[in-house]
């Protein structure tokens, strides 16, 4: 499936989006562990997942080396390999996050971001979460996504890019809270045509923003195909 994005509505996409979200899952199923490694204090949808069977060397060597820890429920672990997945600058930003924020301020924030994700206020959740000195939107919405995926987009410089060529009721997503009204909107759509849901009962956001994600690589955006573990 090819697409200009610059004559793509959002009907289409709303009925291109389950398609591109497959193409997403079959290059990045290593997400789900790292989903699941999340979200294990919660009792994650994912555990018994098909996703979660194979084998990803990778993120299995980093999930060993945290549970190696002493304490294998620090709010920090969720970071490092959230972080240390998202690859390129992830683990240099991660210590600069660790070197720049006393460690209880930063559990301190990361569990009240938590709680606000928990409770249904992502938005809420990424404030409370860029608090800390070096949390950007790109990774600090990856670390909310994977510990909250019906409720937490990741916003990041791809889905940024993509968005630039929609608008909803007339204005640009120019924010995280704009991002996620477009998702949930997506999402609205994908109901109301009856498409089923990849997983639990409704579609999550961040089904809908891997979908996006695939449909801008895959349209010339960044210069290149999904491969391997790009997140």
């Amino acid at each position: 499936m090819t697409v200009n994005l610059n004559r793509t509505s959002i009907e289409e996409f709303i009925l291109q989006a389950p398609e591109w979200r497959d193409k997403y899952v079959e290059g990045n199923v290593c997400a789900f562990k790292v989903e699941a490694f999340v979200q294990r204090n919660w009792g994650s949808p994912c555990l018994e997942s098909r996703m979660c069977r194979g084998s990803f060397r990778r993120v299995e060597d980093i999930i060993e080396k945290l549970k190696g820890k002493n304490d294998a429920i620090k709010p920090e672990d969720d970071m490092e390999i959230v972080y240390r997945w998202g690859g390129g600058f992830g683990p240099m930003l991660f210590a600069k996050i660790m070197n720049n924020n006393p460690i209880d301020e930063i559990r301190n924030q990361t569990n009240a971001a938590f709680s606000a994700l928990k409770e249904g206020h992502p938005v809420r959740a990424m404030e409370l979460f860029r608090s800390l000195k070096g949390v950007s939107y790109p990774f600090g919405s990856k670390v909310l996504a994977m510990r909250s995926p019906w409720n937490a987009p990741i916003w990041d410089n791809i889905a940024q890019t993509t968005l630039s060529e929609f608008t909803i009721g007339g204005k640009r997503v120019r924010s995280y809270e704009q991002f996620i009204v477009f998702c949930e909107h997506i999402a609205d759509g994908l109901r109301e045509r009856g498409i089923d849901p990849p997983r639990g009962e409704r579609w999550y956001l961040r089904d809908i923003e891997m979908a996006l994600f695939q449909f801008g690589w895959d349209n010339g955006k960044f210069n290149g195909r999904i491969t391997g573990e790009l997140p």
